[in-house]
């Protein structure tokens, strides 16, 4: 017997019955922002697959759960809005620019339809911002993992939800796509 009896051409318009294909992050940002388009009604996708993509954690790479007073828990402290929040970006991913420059207003569009404006903002380019009130990221990741408003966020919280991470996919210059999905 040959394996060539056993093999089936990748180009074959009928693969899909023999293999299943999973969806990909860029198939994913394509149907979102189809679904749910965002305030620019003239956007036009470039060639996603040379778009840049990052996975960024939300965890403190010190200790392997999320920031105590900083990330997601940011507003954890005296007289600050407790849902305060932002997304740490490593100062490796920092400085290879795939975010706009610090203070430079962004687009990003999630996995689940919403659509925030959003800054590179801090000391060292070290974080993602909504830039006129920080508790708004810091609600929608309370509300996604199921946690009240206002909550610390432990490790225990993002393992019953099912990630520690969220991937970025740059669309164009101005607008990036968020998936946070399980």
């Amino acid at each position: 017997m040959s394996l060539l009896d056993e093999s089936i051409n990748c180009l074959d318009p009928n693969i899909g019955k023999y293999i299943q294909i999973t969806d990909t992050l860029e198939q994913r940002a394509r149907r979102t922002i189809k679904r749910h388009p965002i305030a620019i009604t003239t956007l036009v996708m470039p060639d996603i697959l040379r778009s840049g993509h990052v996975r960024l954690s939300l965890l403190d790479s010190r200790t392997g759960a999320p920031h105590a007073r900083g990330g997601l828990n940011w507003g954890q402290r005296p007289k600050r809005d407790p849902n305060q929040a932002y997304i740490p970006v490593p100062s490796g991913i920092a400085r290879a620019r795939l975010f706009p420059p610090r203070g430079q207003h962004f687009t990003i569009t999630t996995d689940d339809g919403k659509t925030f404006d959003a800054v590179i903002a801090q000391s060292g380019d070290k974080a993602i911002e909504t830039p006129f009130d920080n508790s708004i990221l810091g609600a929608y990741f309370r509300q996604r993992i199921g946690v009240p408003s206002g909550a610390y966020i432990n490790l225990q919280d993002l393992g019953r939800y099912g990630r520690t991470d969220v991937d970025f996919l740059k669309i164009d210059s101005e607008t990036y796509y968020m998936d946070f999905s399980v």
